[in-house]
């Protein structure tokens, strides 16, 4: 379905994409509805050109470390001890 943005929108999900004020996009009939409900696109003519979306790339940065917050590392707890470790150890 094609509709018209009555202004630009940004979607709060992980994909960045932008809905741009006065633009036509053929969206699923769902999505449609979702944002004509919201009042902020209304249902665009047969004869209107779609636009695509436009996405926003992010920059990614890696998360810190805990080595650079200068918190010491979680060690893994011991293995169990087997007989043949006790038996070895001094009285």
């Amino acid at each position: 379905m094609k509709i018209k943005f009555l202004e630009t929108r940004l979607v709060k999900d992980d994909t960045g994409t932008t809905f741009v004020k006065d633009e036509v996009y053929d969206l699923s009939e769902a999505s449609a509805k979702h944002w004509i409900s919201r009042g902020v696109a209304v249902k665009a003519g047969p004869a209107s050109k779609a636009t695509v979306p436009k996405v926003e790339t992010a920059t990614v940065h890696p998360p810190e470390t805990t080595q650079s917050r200068n918190v010491p590392l979680r060690r893994s707890p011991p293995a169990p001890l087997t007989t043949k470790d006790v038996r070895a150890m001094p009285l």
